[in-house]
């Protein structure tokens, strides 16, 4: 089979580990490790370790503690099998429909907002994380319902989707205002919407791990992922704390530590977020 491909924001491929000289597993443009971690200021993203801290220009990344054992080890190769295996079915038919657009090869809207469902809500997804689901907690005390003016979870997966799509080739705006669920949010840009949140790199790299993951297990090609990934790694500056990322850099604070949302900014306590980390 042939070696997963990445494009970085600058266009450059980066390749897979062969054998037959290229990049050690856990290098840059190498092989993830077993586990979906990489060496030091890398970010294991579609099995390929991504220098993400230069790519998204968010400055040196701390070292990928990687991920806890429990999300599906995907080959790309096997990865239309795994949808029906899961028990959930996008009514897309990925990479494969012929589409023009890679906006028409995810299913258009209704095919994103799909995609997007199971990677947030899902087995293995971003909320079933305790660390990622911490953040949640910061303004809402739990993913809410849109209470005290914080966006509700249908409405941050409505946004979402809107993203995609506008990054996809769509015709939907981002920026926009979300009716979801009955709100009348208006999604804001990236830096506004994870401002406070103190989002690590870790966490950051995470999340990009998972929704890969989901991508590819859904059955989306390696070339489209090269697109999405590059859309949601180019918002790294925008939504990485780069303060809280030095300060722990500076306390030489273990990464395996620096995943989830401080403590102290849980609303109503942090024994609400069992997530969330002191650094």
């Amino acid at each position: 089979m042939a070696a997963p491909l990445l494009a970085n924001c600058s266009g450059q491929v980066k390749v897979d580990a062969t054998s037959d000289g290229g990049p050690s597993a856990g290098a840059e443009r190498g092989a993830c490790y077993p586990n979906d971690t990489c060496n030091a200021g890398l970010a294991c993203l579609s099995h390929v370790c991504v220098n993400a801290g230069v790519d998204a220009n968010v400055g040196p990344l701390p070292p990928d503690p990687g991920l806890d054992g429990s999300l599906p080890q995907v080959d790309a190769g096997d990865a239309g099998d795994e949808g029906g295996d899961n028990g959930w079915d996008t009514g897309i038919d990925p990479g494969l429909d012929g589409g023009s657009t890679l906006y028409e090869r995810l299913g258009k809207h209704a095919g994103i907002a799909a995609l997007t469902k199971e990677t947030f809500e899902g087995a293995n997804g971003e909320l079933a994380d305790a660390q990622l689901l911490s953040y949640f907690y910061i303004r809402t005390g739990g993913l809410g319902s849109g209470a005290g003016g914080a966006p509700s979870l249908a409405v941050v997966e409505d946004c979402f989707n809107g993203f995609l799509g506008k990054a996809t080739g769509g015709p939907e705006s981002y920026p926009f205002t979300s009716v979801a669920g009955g709100a009348n949010f208006v999604c804001r840009d990236m830096a506004t919407a994870h401002a406070g949140l103190g989002v690590t790199s870790a966490a950051f790299q995470k999340f990009v791990s998972i929704l890969a993951t989901k991508y590819t297990m859904a059955g989306v090609s390696q070339a489209d992922l090269q697109t999405v990934g590059g859309a949601i790694l180019g918002t790294a500056s925008d939504i990485v704390d780069k303060a809280r990322v030095a300060a722990q850099q500076d306390a030489g604070v273990d990464a395996n530590m620096a995943y989830g949302a401080r403590c102290s900014d849980i609303v109503g306590g942090a024994a609400t977020a069992p997530g969330c980390t002191t650094p």
